[in-house]
């Protein structure tokens, strides 16, 4: 893999301070592969994923922890139901400051929520979106894969202790206080399907076929529910995390998708 240069950033956006690694040289102007991390992700736990990337497709690359993780601010809890719209509405923020006009959103999890999100909340703003695992509504799989992290969490100290090792600022309840905002009666039946139709960028879709958190069933809603040009894939012997059990699959999906919408460096 070719190197290329990793600049660290510590960027103020009003009184928080959001960590940023940037990989390769932002030009104005140029499209940037943006990555949106997992609901306990951070950017030291994409590992060397968006330096794989970045390489592959020619663009440059901003990964960033969110307000409240890894090692950006921390945030107040409990978090609200609409967290997640609340990152949506900081990210055009982190962009602006780092002089960022052609974002490509590349989000896991919950990041892949968001991405979906920030397409809908601001359609002019991303060139393109690519999600993995992201979920558009609570499914009975999604809430069993919470209780058992949580569980989890609660039984095994030293899956927390490796966990916060990546998130230096949060709480050491972290993981249970994420499951749990999840989990809330309130949220029993969370949907996004409403903010769907607003997305028109070209958008390609990912999910495992073993995902533990969500069923192929949220591919068909994404693909049938937005506005632009949309496809998924279903990836073969892969669970949750796409970009680390089918990287290669994941890059070769992510390379097409962006040569076949004309989206070029």
């Amino acid at each position: 893999m070719t190197s290329l240069p990793i600049e660290e950033r510590d960027l103020a956006i009003g009184s928080t301070q959001i960590k940023c690694r940037i990989v390769g040289l932002l030009t104005p102007d140029k499209p940037v592969l943006v990555f949106l991390h997992e609901g306990l992700g951070s950017i030291t736990q994409w590992r060397d994923f968006p330096e794989r990337l970045s390489t592959a497709t020619g663009f440059s690359a901003l990964v960033y922890d969110r307000t409240g993780y890894g090692r950006s601010s921390p945030l107040a809890h409990p978090w609200p139901d609409d967290f997640l719209i609340h990152h949506a509405h900081a990210l055009p923020k982190i962009l602006a400051a780092l002089g960022i006009t052609k974002p490509i959103l590349f989000g896991h999890s919950d990041g892949g929520t968001l991405a979906l999100m920030v397409a809908s909340l601001y359609p002019d703003l991303p060139l393109a979106a690519i999600t993995e695992a992201a979920h558009v509504l609570i499914e009975p799989i999604t809430k069993q894969g919470l209780r058992s992290l949580r569980d989890k969490a609660s039984a095994e100290p030293d899956f927390c202790a490796r966990l916060l090792r990546h998130h230096p600022h949060a709480d050491p309840a972290f993981i249970i206080q994420w499951a749990d905002t999840w989990l809330r009666p309130s949220l029993a039946d969370w949907t996004m399907r409403a903010m769907l139709p607003a997305i028109t960028c070209p958008l390609l879709a990912l999910q495992g076929e073993q995902d533990e958190h969500g069923s192929p069933a949220q591919l068909d809603i994404i693909v049938h529910d937005v506005s632009g040009p949309a496809t998924s894939q279903l990836i073969p012997d892969c669970g949750h995390v796409p970009h680390f059990d089918a990287r290669d699959a994941v890059i070769h999906a992510a390379q097409a998708f962006l040569e076949n919408h004309a989206i070029k460096d």
